[in-house]
């Protein structure tokens, strides 16, 4: 599987050039959904390089072994921290749009604001509050979001 990303630029409204999203190309027998696109775009974000993630895919057997794995990586290298603080404060004060920008760094995978209103919702009616979630990712940083949830 041939995995290329490129950068789309787009000026700013200062002058600038500021990276607007990246794009990622297959084979042309090989789909990349929205969604893996959105978590290609969060491991560049957070420290990855479109050279790391086209060396890790040649030895994958499909994307999501190669996200899963370059997740790993870049959290080994102590991307995807986030300071419980500003979850803490978006999530008290009901701001959902940093909140969901919050989650996805802290977990280094993609979920969208539909996903992340489901798990705030299900979290309200479990015993789970938020500072447990972000307790068991610091104790399994594997874990997905939904596996935080004490059912």
């Amino acid at each position: 599987m041939l995995l290329s990303v490129y950068y789309l630029y787009q000026k700013n409204n200062q002058g600038g050039i500021d990276v607007a999203k990246y794009q990622c190309q297959l084979e042309e027998n090989t789909t990349v959904t929205t969604k893996q696109q959105e978590w290609i775009n969060l491991l560049i974000e957070n420290g990855g390089t479109d050279a790391e993630l086209q060396e890790i895919n040649k030895n994958s057997k499909n994307l999501l072994f190669t996200l899963c794995k370059y997740k790993k990586i870049l959290r080994q290298r102590g991307n995807g921290y986030v300071s419980f603080v500003r979850i803490k404060k978006c999530y008290e004060d009901k701001n959902v749009e940093e909140l969901h920008k919050l989650l996805n760094q802290l977990f280094l995978e993609y979920y969208t604001r539909d996903e992340i209103e489901n798990f705030l919702e299900l979290m309200n009616k479990t015993n789970t509050n938020i500072e447990d979630v972000y307790n068991k990712h610091l104790e399994n940083p594997e874990y997905n979001l939904f596996s935080t949830l004490t059912l």
